[in-house]
Protein backbone atom coordinates (compact mmCIF):
# COMPACT_ATOMS: atom_id res chain seq x y z
CA UNK A 1 0.00 0.00 0.00
CA UNK A 2 1.91 3.19 -1.21
CA UNK A 3 0.89 6.70 0.05
CA UNK A 4 -1.01 8.71 -2.14
CA UNK A 5 1.12 11.43 -4.67
CA UNK A 6 -0.53 14.44 -2.60
CA UNK A 7 1.24 13.17 1.02
CA UNK A 8 4.50 11.99 -0.24
CA UNK A 9 4.43 16.27 -1.67
CA UNK A 10 6.78 18.08 0.45
CA UNK A 11 5.17 21.34 1.86
CA UNK A 12 6.05 23.74 4.28
CA UNK A 13 7.56 22.57 8.30
CA UNK A 14 5.38 22.06 11.28
CA UNK A 15 5.73 23.95 14.31
CA UNK A 16 5.70 27.23 16.04
CA UNK A 17 6.03 30.65 13.41
CA UNK A 18 10.20 30.75 12.98
CA UNK A 19 11.38 33.82 15.23
CA UNK A 20 12.79 36.60 14.53
CA UNK A 21 16.42 35.20 14.41
CA UNK A 22 14.94 33.42 11.03
CA UNK A 23 12.77 36.22 9.37
CA UNK A 24 15.91 38.67 10.17
CA UNK A 25 17.70 37.51 6.91
CA UNK A 26 14.00 37.51 5.05
CA UNK A 27 13.32 41.33 6.33
CA UNK A 28 16.35 43.33 6.15
CA UNK A 29 16.62 46.86 7.52
CA UNK A 30 16.69 49.21 4.87
CA UNK A 31 20.43 50.34 3.36
CA UNK A 32 21.76 47.62 5.62
CA UNK A 33 22.96 44.10 4.73
CA UNK A 34 20.85 41.50 5.81
CA UNK A 35 21.11 39.59 9.76
CA UNK A 36 22.95 36.63 9.25
CA UNK A 37 20.56 33.48 10.54
CA UNK A 38 21.84 32.77 14.54
CA UNK A 39 20.44 29.61 15.96
CA UNK A 40 17.19 29.69 18.22
CA UNK A 41 19.20 28.85 21.57
CA UNK A 42 22.00 31.19 21.08
CA UNK A 43 19.72 33.80 20.25
CA UNK A 44 17.62 33.68 23.24
CA UNK A 45 21.33 33.73 25.20
CA UNK A 46 22.05 36.66 23.34
CA UNK A 47 18.70 38.40 24.27
CA UNK A 48 18.83 37.49 27.84
CA UNK A 49 22.41 38.63 28.22
CA UNK A 50 21.51 42.19 26.82
CA UNK A 51 18.23 42.22 28.95
CA UNK A 52 20.36 41.59 32.02
CA UNK A 53 23.33 42.74 31.79
CA UNK A 54 23.95 45.66 33.61
CA UNK A 55 24.84 49.49 31.51
CA UNK A 56 28.60 49.99 32.10
CA UNK A 57 28.00 53.68 31.17
CA UNK A 58 25.28 54.60 33.73
CA UNK A 59 26.79 52.29 36.31
CA UNK A 60 30.26 54.03 36.14
CA UNK A 61 28.01 57.65 35.89
CA UNK A 62 26.22 56.71 39.26
CA UNK A 63 29.73 56.05 40.74
CA UNK A 64 31.41 59.45 39.98
CA UNK A 65 27.88 60.64 41.10
CA UNK A 66 28.07 59.02 44.10
CA UNK A 67 31.82 59.56 45.11
CA UNK A 68 31.17 63.63 44.04
CA UNK A 69 28.05 64.10 46.57
CA UNK A 70 30.69 62.07 49.37
CA UNK A 71 32.89 64.34 49.01
CA UNK A 72 30.63 67.38 49.03
CA UNK A 73 29.24 65.87 52.26
CA UNK A 74 32.82 65.50 53.30
CA UNK A 75 33.63 69.03 52.33
CA UNK A 76 30.70 70.76 53.93
CA UNK A 77 31.37 68.76 57.25
CA UNK A 78 34.76 69.85 57.67
CA UNK A 79 34.01 73.54 56.70
CA UNK A 80 31.08 72.56 59.85
CA UNK A 81 33.16 71.08 62.24
CA UNK A 82 35.83 74.04 61.57
CA UNK A 83 32.95 76.81 62.03
CA UNK A 84 32.24 74.91 65.39
CA UNK A 85 35.51 75.12 66.46
CA UNK A 86 35.98 78.78 65.53
CA UNK A 87 32.97 80.05 67.26
CA UNK A 88 34.27 78.18 70.40
CA UNK A 89 37.33 79.37 70.21
CA UNK A 90 35.69 82.70 70.11
CA UNK A 91 33.59 82.68 72.55
CA UNK A 92 36.15 81.92 75.20
CA UNK A 93 38.39 84.90 73.47
CA UNK A 94 36.18 87.31 74.28
CA UNK A 95 34.89 85.80 77.65
CA UNK A 96 38.44 85.72 79.15
CA UNK A 97 39.15 88.87 77.94
CA UNK A 98 36.81 90.91 79.16
CA UNK A 99 36.08 88.50 81.95
CA UNK A 100 39.19 88.13 83.29
CA UNK A 101 40.88 90.86 81.83
CA UNK A 102 43.99 88.32 80.09
CA UNK A 103 45.52 89.16 77.13
CA UNK A 104 44.99 87.61 73.91
CA UNK A 105 47.88 85.37 73.57
CA UNK A 106 47.08 84.40 77.36
CA UNK A 107 43.56 83.97 76.43
CA UNK A 108 44.58 81.02 73.74
CA UNK A 109 47.34 79.99 75.90
CA UNK A 110 44.31 78.81 78.39
CA UNK A 111 42.03 77.49 75.29
CA UNK A 112 45.08 75.09 74.32
CA UNK A 113 45.73 74.06 77.86
CA UNK A 114 41.88 72.89 77.39
CA UNK A 115 42.00 71.24 74.53
CA UNK A 116 45.10 69.62 75.15
CA UNK A 117 44.34 68.59 78.49
CA UNK A 118 47.82 70.13 80.57
CA UNK A 119 45.74 71.63 82.93
CA UNK A 120 49.29 74.13 84.30
CA UNK A 121 46.42 75.91 86.70
CA UNK A 122 49.10 79.32 86.30
CA UNK A 123 45.88 81.01 84.90
CA UNK A 124 43.06 80.50 87.04
CA UNK A 125 38.97 81.95 87.04
CA UNK A 126 38.76 84.02 90.02
CA UNK A 127 35.66 85.21 89.76
CA UNK A 128 32.35 83.02 90.49
CA UNK A 129 30.48 83.64 87.24
CA UNK A 130 33.53 82.96 85.50
CA UNK A 131 34.10 79.71 87.05
CA UNK A 132 30.53 79.19 86.03
CA UNK A 133 31.05 79.98 82.76
CA UNK A 134 34.65 77.59 82.78
CA UNK A 135 32.38 74.34 83.99
CA UNK A 136 30.51 74.53 80.55
CA UNK A 137 33.25 75.32 78.23
CA UNK A 138 35.75 72.98 79.55
CA UNK A 139 32.90 70.56 79.06
CA UNK A 140 32.00 71.53 75.66
CA UNK A 141 35.46 71.64 74.70
CA UNK A 142 36.80 68.07 75.85
CA UNK A 143 33.77 66.88 74.31
CA UNK A 144 33.68 68.21 70.88
CA UNK A 145 36.47 70.68 70.21
CA UNK A 146 39.17 68.77 71.79
CA UNK A 147 38.56 65.50 69.67
CA UNK A 148 38.15 67.84 66.15
CA UNK A 149 41.53 69.73 66.82
CA UNK A 150 43.19 66.40 68.33
CA UNK A 151 41.96 64.45 65.26
CA UNK A 152 43.43 66.88 63.22
CA UNK A 153 46.69 66.97 64.82
CA UNK A 154 47.15 63.38 64.89
CA UNK A 155 46.40 63.46 61.16
CA UNK A 156 49.22 66.05 60.62
CA UNK A 157 51.54 64.21 62.42
CA UNK A 158 50.81 60.69 61.07
CA UNK A 159 50.99 61.86 57.75
CA UNK A 160 54.72 63.42 58.46
CA UNK A 161 55.54 60.05 60.36
CA UNK A 162 54.27 57.49 57.81
CA UNK A 163 56.02 59.67 55.23
CA UNK A 164 59.53 59.40 57.12
CA UNK A 165 58.34 55.44 58.27
CA UNK A 166 58.25 54.77 54.11
CA UNK A 167 61.69 56.22 53.57
CA UNK A 168 63.18 54.20 56.13
CA UNK A 169 61.69 50.95 54.84
CA UNK A 170 62.61 51.96 51.11
CA UNK A 171 66.01 52.24 52.05
CA UNK A 172 66.03 48.97 54.26
CA UNK A 173 64.68 47.68 51.16
CA UNK A 174 67.69 49.15 48.90
CA UNK A 175 69.95 48.00 51.42
CA UNK A 176 69.22 44.58 50.55
CA UNK A 177 68.75 44.85 47.03
CA UNK A 178 64.93 44.81 47.50
CA UNK A 179 65.15 40.89 48.86
CA UNK A 180 61.93 41.79 50.45
CA UNK A 181 59.47 43.33 48.60
CA UNK A 182 56.36 43.50 51.35
CA UNK A 183 57.40 44.14 54.91
CA UNK A 184 55.67 42.42 57.97
CA UNK A 185 53.46 44.21 60.10
CA UNK A 186 55.68 43.51 63.41
CA UNK A 187 58.95 45.16 61.52
CA UNK A 188 56.33 48.10 60.64
CA UNK A 189 54.97 48.60 64.16
CA UNK A 190 58.83 48.76 65.05
CA UNK A 191 59.54 51.03 62.09
CA UNK A 192 56.67 53.35 63.80
CA UNK A 193 57.44 52.96 67.14
CA UNK A 194 60.52 54.52 65.99
CA UNK A 195 59.80 57.42 63.77
CA UNK A 196 56.92 58.22 66.63
CA UNK A 197 59.69 58.13 69.26
CA UNK A 198 61.94 60.38 67.02
CA UNK A 199 59.08 62.77 66.59
CA UNK A 200 58.52 62.94 70.23
CA UNK A 201 61.99 63.57 71.26
CA UNK A 202 62.56 65.90 68.71
CA UNK A 203 59.40 68.21 70.24
CA UNK A 204 61.15 67.68 73.74
CA UNK A 205 64.49 68.65 72.35
CA UNK A 206 62.10 71.58 70.62
CA UNK A 207 60.98 72.66 73.88
CA UNK A 208 64.27 72.19 76.38
CA UNK A 209 66.19 74.82 73.79
CA UNK A 210 63.32 77.52 73.59
CA UNK A 211 62.65 77.10 77.20
CA UNK A 212 66.05 76.52 78.34
CA UNK A 213 68.37 78.91 75.90
CA UNK A 214 66.04 81.46 74.90
CA UNK A 215 63.50 81.57 78.08
CA UNK A 216 62.70 84.70 79.49
CA UNK A 217 63.26 86.34 83.60
CA UNK A 218 59.88 86.84 84.09
CA UNK A 219 57.53 84.85 86.71
CA UNK A 220 53.88 85.12 86.95
CA UNK A 221 51.56 85.44 89.52
CA UNK A 222 48.18 86.02 89.16
CA UNK A 223 48.20 87.23 85.48
CA UNK A 224 51.00 89.89 86.20
CA UNK A 225 54.45 89.45 85.09
CA UNK A 226 57.20 90.19 87.74
CA UNK A 227 61.01 90.48 86.97
CA UNK A 228 63.39 87.68 88.19
CA UNK A 229 64.33 89.34 91.51
CA UNK A 230 61.43 88.89 93.45
CA UNK A 231 61.28 86.30 95.83
CA UNK A 232 60.12 82.84 94.42
CA UNK A 233 61.51 83.71 91.03
CA UNK A 234 64.49 83.09 89.23
CA UNK A 235 66.21 81.71 86.11
CA UNK A 236 65.02 78.98 84.01
CA UNK A 237 67.71 76.17 83.31
CA UNK A 238 68.11 73.42 81.09
CA UNK A 239 67.04 70.83 83.79
CA UNK A 240 63.86 72.67 84.46
CA UNK A 241 62.90 73.01 80.80
CA UNK A 242 63.26 69.52 80.27
CA UNK A 243 61.34 68.81 83.60
CA UNK A 244 58.27 71.38 81.76
CA UNK A 245 58.91 69.90 78.33
CA UNK A 246 58.16 65.96 79.59
CA UNK A 247 55.54 67.24 82.07
CA UNK A 248 53.80 69.52 79.47
CA UNK A 249 53.59 67.03 76.61
CA UNK A 250 52.41 63.64 78.41
CA UNK A 251 49.48 66.11 79.73
CA UNK A 252 50.71 65.77 83.15
CA UNK A 253 50.79 69.49 83.58
CA UNK A 254 51.46 69.75 87.39
CA UNK A 255 52.05 73.46 86.85
CA UNK A 256 55.29 74.29 88.66
CA UNK A 257 57.14 75.06 86.35
CA UNK A 258 55.27 77.00 83.09
CA UNK A 259 55.78 79.24 80.10
CA UNK A 260 56.39 82.60 81.28
CA UNK A 261 55.05 86.10 79.08
CA UNK A 262 53.20 86.44 76.34
CA UNK A 263 56.16 85.45 73.79
CA UNK A 264 56.57 81.87 75.71
CA UNK A 265 52.92 81.27 75.85
CA UNK A 266 52.16 82.20 72.05
CA UNK A 267 54.54 79.64 71.22
CA UNK A 268 53.75 77.08 73.82
CA UNK A 269 50.14 77.27 71.70
CA UNK A 270 51.55 75.29 68.58
CA UNK A 271 54.08 73.70 70.57
CA UNK A 272 51.75 71.81 72.80
CA UNK A 273 49.16 70.98 70.22
CA UNK A 274 51.52 69.37 68.30
CA UNK A 275 54.13 67.43 71.00
CA UNK A 276 50.86 66.18 72.95
CA UNK A 277 49.45 64.60 69.30
CA UNK A 278 53.45 63.47 69.09
CA UNK A 279 53.82 61.54 72.36
CA UNK A 280 49.94 59.91 72.04
CA UNK A 281 51.06 58.27 68.78
CA UNK A 282 54.19 57.11 70.57
CA UNK A 283 52.63 55.78 73.36
CA UNK A 284 50.03 54.30 70.87
CA UNK A 285 52.52 52.66 68.60
CA UNK A 286 53.77 51.14 71.82
CA UNK A 287 50.59 49.33 72.45
CA UNK A 288 49.98 48.26 69.34
CA UNK A 289 53.47 46.44 69.40
CA UNK A 290 52.75 45.10 72.73
CA UNK A 291 49.44 43.71 71.66
CA UNK A 292 51.55 42.24 68.27
CA UNK A 293 54.08 40.23 70.55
Amino acid sequence: SSLPTSAMRVGPARGPAPGPWATAQYAPVPGQPPYSPVPPMQFALQQGQQAGAPDTSRSAKAARELAASQRRSRRIRRVLLGLLVLIWVVIGLVVFCVGEQWSVISSLYVITQIVTTVGYGDLLPVKHGMRTFMLVYVTTGIVIVAGIVTAVCDALVDKAESAFTEQLIKHRSHAQNQARKRTSVRVKIRYAIFTDFLFFAAMILVGVVKFGAFGTCFCTFGGEQNPCNEPGCSHRGFVEAFYMSVITLTTVGFGDVVPQGDWERGFAIVWMLVGCASAGNFVGAVARWVANE
